[in-house]
């Protein structure tokens, strides 16, 4: 077994331009670390060092998973061969998968959502990463996030890309509420650190986000409503680009265009 590479590229990538002047105008901050955004024992941390020139080693912080998430699935299975229903709550129903590959096709990230109830419109909904690694037990689950049933999260949406410029694969998440306007939450996940900031927060409504490559970073689409528009038809687009700082995302251009 060859042992992981650091660098993933994407293999699969779930289904779904700006001008004006530079602006720094916001920093979109990380999530604190908390039950259902979890920071992961690969996150960085500055080592500590004794008076004598040995350092000392760290102690990672502990991954902290959504209930009922196991924390690895032991045997050394291929991806396409890892049973998806190992990879969330035993009680779950796997609602949807996610691969990224390392260059040399050995190493594999899975990305999992699921949904646990029976109730289609007050379900919790669930999404977990796992990392494949050289020694037993080599899958193991390094970050999680979970909505609660009476949160209305009515399932939660994936792509996959590069949105901090790194050449590493990150995870856009958008939970969704549902309703004419499409509302939700939107974070961003980078796979190999397992950390996340929050793009826009639960609750927003008529926003698409997307990740943007030329420039690197995401694309946000509001749309502006004026006096007397129907719900359907806005007036115009604000979009937003952001970029990685490598804290969070900064707003550097912003432009208005009129609905087609």
């Amino acid at each position: 077994m060859r042992p992981i590479l650091p660098v993933l590229l994407l293999l699969v990538v779930s289904a779904g331009c700006g001008g004006g002047s530079p602006a720094a105008v916001s920093t979109i901050p990380p999530i604190p670390p908390s039950p259902s955004s979890p920071t992961s024992s690969s996150a960085s941390v500055s080592p500590t060092h004794n008076p004598s020139p040995q350092p000392v080693s760290p102690t990672p912080a502990p991954v902290v998973l959504p209930r009922g998430v196991p924390a690895s699935y032991a045997p050394d299975d291929e991806p396409g061969d890892v049973p998806p229903s190992a990879l969330v709550p035993r009680d779950a129903t796997v609602t949807g998968t996610w691969f990224a590959r390392s260059p040399s096709g050995s190493d594999t990230a899975i990305l999992v959502t699921y949904a646990r109830g029976g109730d289609p419109f007050a379900r919790e909904q669930g999404f977990v990463v796992w990392r494949r690694f050289p020694t037993r037990p080599h899958w193991r689950a390094t970050f999680g996030f979970s909505d609660p049933a009476r949160v209305g999260v009515l399932a939660i949406r994936v792509d996959v890309g590069d949105a901090t410029g790194d050449g590493l694969p990150d995870a856009l998440t958008f939970e969704s509420i549902g309703g004419t306007g499409d509302c939700g939450a939107w974070r961003l996940i980078q796979i190999a650190s397992a950390t996340a900031v929050q793009v826009e927060p639960p609750g927003t409504c008529d926003v698409t986000v997307e990740i943007s490559t030329d420039p690197v970073g995401l694309l946000l689409t509001k749309a502006i409503f004026r006096p007397g528009d129907a719900h359907c038809c806005p007036s115009a687009f604000r979009t937003i680009q952001l970029e990685w700082n490598g804290e969070g995302f900064d707003v550097t251009k912003k432009r208005v265009s009129p609905a087609p």
